[in-house]
């Protein structure tokens, strides 16, 4: 699951970050994250007070991480590009985005 360093200067993050708050209203989405695949959490949008951030990208990381395994043993080329998980109150959805990072 380790791979290179991401690095971000402060200019970038603030895009992102803008772009993630929009994502988040025009979705009418709870909460929005960019993790990066060696699940450090890079900006974070909407209902996010009271969570552990840290855990959440740390674990969808290694979620993502698992599923790219099924896919390779499923024979697939590559990762699967989104996984959906529905629950009782809450549903996720997962996307690699540049085979880098996850939304």
């Amino acid at each position: 699951m380790a791979g290179a360093s991401f690095v971000m200067y402060e200019a970038e993050q603030k895009e992102i970050q803008a772009i993630i708050e929009r994502l988040t209203h025009e979705s009418r989405a709870k909460a929005c994250f960019v993790i990066d695949k060696n699940g450090q959490a890079l900006a974070s949008s909407g209902q996010v007070a009271g969570l552990d951030i840290t855990s959440l990208a740390s674990l969808t990381a290694g979620s993502i991480s698992a599923t790219g395994g099924l896919a390779r043993v499923l024979g697939e080329k590559g990762d699967f590009t989104a996984t959906y998980n529905e629950g009782d109150r809450d549903n996720l959805y997962m996307t690699i985005v540049g085979q880098r990072i996850i939304l």
